[in-house]
């Protein structure tokens, strides 16, 4: 499955498709603030313990050696 989601319609459905992982889970985004990532901690939780791999691709923030 693959799955795109916006400021909007991030979080109810992005959790969803989180649970519903059964082997990886590929995340490519260009910014995460860290309330977004405490939102995504309990499922990510979740899904690890289930056996799924996630890979989050971060864009290296401007500034950062």
């Amino acid at each position: 499955m693959h799955a795109m989601y916006n400021q909007d319609d991030f979080p109810p459905d992005f959790t969803d498709d989180v649970l519903a992982a059964m082997k990886t889970i590929m995340i490519l985004v260009p910014f995460l603030s860290v309330n977004a990532i405490e939102r995504m901690i309990p499922a990510f939780k979740q899904a690890i313990a289930h056996g799924v791999r996630i890979c989050v691709f971060i864009q290296k923030p401007m500034g950062w050696v």
